[in-house]
């Protein structure tokens, strides 16, 4: 639902289990994600950033019935 909402990018894969039986699997699949989304974030020119983000927020929530 949170993705729907467009409260959240993304879903994360976790481990078996659970984030708590590996973290340390679970931490390593974060830094992954996030810093792929750094990599395409970077590559936005920072007004098209801007742009995306207010999209993002005014959307936030939107719902049709």
């Amino acid at each position: 639902e949170l993705l729907e909402l467009g409260v959240i990018d993304g879903i994360m894969p976790e481990p078996l289990g659970g984030a708590h039986r590996d973290m340390t699997k679970a931490a390593k699949e974060m830094k992954k994600v996030i810093l792929e989304d750094l990599e395409k974030l970077s590559k936005l020119p920072p007004d098209e950033l801007v742009a995306k983000r207010y999209d993002k927020f005014r959307k936030m929530g939107l719902y049709r019935e």
